[in-house]
């Protein structure tokens, strides 16, 4: 809407800064920023950001093992690290739940069903033979 607020910016480094602003409700927001020197401005810019609700599965972000390992063990399964991938594939070519299985999908398309495109092409083929005959190339 209307509201607007000041934010100063402290220098971290080498022409960066920071600043903070607290207890932003939801909602899309502008920004416009610009540098001034002694009245003079060094240069100016402008956005837009979007605040959103706090989504659960980014407050935690480490690793659950124990959690990880229940699951695994009551649903029949098994926790790999990363570093154990190929055991991972092993283990599955090595399961007899997993068997090789082809699947074939055939769809077939009868374009002489269709009496639309029937009809458009059979229209195409005699303004082409139309075309011909009176061009002398028949």
């Amino acid at each position: 809407d209307n509201d607007k607020r000041e934010l100063l910016l402290n220098s971290i480094y080498n022409g960066r800064y920071y600043g903070k602003i607290a207890s932003m409700p939801r909602g899309d927001y502008a920004y416009s920023g610009e540098a001034v020197i002694e009245g003079k401005s060094l240069g100016s810019a402008k956005g837009k950001f979007s605040i959103g609700e706090i989504a659960i599965e980014y407050q935690n972000l480490k690793m659950n093992y124990s959690l990880l390992t229940n699951i695994a063990e009551r649903t029949g399964g098994k926790f790999y690290f990363p570093n154990e991938s190929s055991s991972l594939i092993d283990d599955v070519l090595n399961n007899s739940m997993f068997t090789e299985q082809s699947i074939r999908i055939r769809n077939d398309l009868l374009i002489w069903d269709m009496i639309y495109i029937m009809a458009l092409a059979l229209a195409c083929f005699a303004t082409e033979w139309y075309i011909r005959k009176k061009t002398g190339m028949l």
